[in-house]
């Protein structure tokens, strides 16, 4: 199945099951990151099931493994779930829900029209990006990179920058305010354990204390987790207070100014090392070992990022591009014997086609558009 990401949010699918009113689980892996979602339903009379998918996993175009298993884990559905930004609008073409739909079909057509042209299409993604540490303070990139999402170091987690939204409501234990640390839930999944500092903010009004740097507690579900700090008045908030919780790490990563590498994010003056020192025996003074900068991303040590790749918005050069395949393609005007035509004898009709018949999209002014965002390398190699 495919879902296109526009609002209104949330989105909802629906999907056919063997039996009504029976209950079902639901899995949903990512097939970037492999991490997974369970959710627990029950099908309707008419044995369909409703999965309203959370904002996590409309951020970004994502591609998703989805599973439906009965009471005994057998599987009755399985098929991909993908999630893709389209180039246009159906919405912004069509007025009533049959045109709106005809448009559906023919923007998917469009969009896999230009990605034939140009390979790496126009998705906002993940990325998933293994690499070895060269020795210096640069890990160079081979994309067009917005945000660091996840650092992997030797297999060790150091870095998770994706924001948590929290909802402040409801605070726990309110007949004990004097002992009890403060109770937050979050909207997704809780991904804190017990010890980890966190950065709170966006906290408004009475609570506007919480904005600040604390420390998990205690973990009281998959939703609930409790901070050491202390807040006046522990009665439920009438209105949700939404805010934002980012995990404090001792090292931050970000993209460099040129979006050419990642480097870490460092106070003050820095001189980074663009490549990896020389290497000679470690003298040993009188006091102390001779010490060296072995850089921030040392020799042979193993990385993973997950990265936010790809335009945030589609271009409007793209945007009409697809509306002219669009148009083409509900009007008929894709006959390919009509275009690229090189060559043209009326004795006996001898006609010689162009080879761009062969590599375009059928329509001379969207592949003008296209030849700019079309990439010569694809990788960085040595031939």
């Amino acid at each position: 199945m495919e879902i296109l990401r526009v609002p209104p949010y949330p989105i909802v699918t629906t999907w056919d099951v063997p039996e009504a009113n029976t209950s079902y689980v639901i899995y949903v892996e990512d097939l970037v990151d492999h991490s997974f979602q369970n959710a627990d339903v029950v099908s309707n009379a008419t044995s369909k099931i409703t999965y309203s998918l959370p904002k996590s996993m409309v951020q970004f175009d994502r591609k998703f493994l989805f599973k439906v298993l009965d009471s005994t884990g057998q599987t009755v559905v399985e098929d991909n779930l993908d999630i893709y930004r389209p180039y246009v609008d159906p919405k912004t073409l069509g007025t009533t829900a049959s045109e709106i739909l005809e448009y559906k079909t023919l923007e998917i057509v469009s969009r896999a029209i230009i990605d034939s042209v140009v390979a790496k299409g126009f998705y906002n993604k993940k990325v998933n990006v293994q690499a070895a540490g060269q020795g210096s303070d640069y890990m160079p990139l081979w994309y067009d990179v917005n945000k660091v999402l996840r650092v992997h170091e030797n297999s060790k987690l150091v870095f998770d920058g994706e924001d948590v939204k929290l909802r402040i409501s409801g605070f726990h234990d309110v007949e004990q305010p004097v002992t009890k640390d403060v109770g937050l839930t979050t909207v997704e999944a809780n991904k804190y354990e017990v010890g980890n500092r966190i950065v709170i903010s966006g906290v408004q009004e009475e609570y506007e204390s919480l904005n600040g740097s604390f420390i998990v507690s205690e973990i009281i579900d998959e939703h609930s987790f409790r901070v050491r700090a202390k807040i006046a008045d522990y009665s439920a908030v009438a209105d949700e207070n939404f805010a934002l919780a980012l995990r404090g790490w001792d090292v931050l990563y970000k993209v460099s100014r040129d979006n050419s590498a990642i480097v870490r994010e460092l106070a003050g003056v820095v001189n980074r090392l663009e490549g990896r020192q020389v290497t000679v025996p470690i003298g040993r003074g009188d006091l102390v070992y001779d010490a060296r900068n072995f850089g921030d991303f040392p020799k042979g040590w193993d990385y993973n990022f997950v990265l936010d790749v790809g335009p945030k918005a589609i271009s409007p050069d793209i945007e009409y591009a697809t509306k002219l395949l669009v148009e083409d393609l509900k009007c008929g005007k894709l006959e390919y014997f009509q275009r690229y035509v090189s060559a043209y004898n009326t004795d006996q009709f001898k006609i010689q086609f162009d080879k761009q018949l062969f590599g375009g999209t059928g329509n001379l002014i969207v592949d003008k558009i296209l030849s700019r965002h079309v990439d010569t390398i694809t990788r960085l190699g040595v031939l």
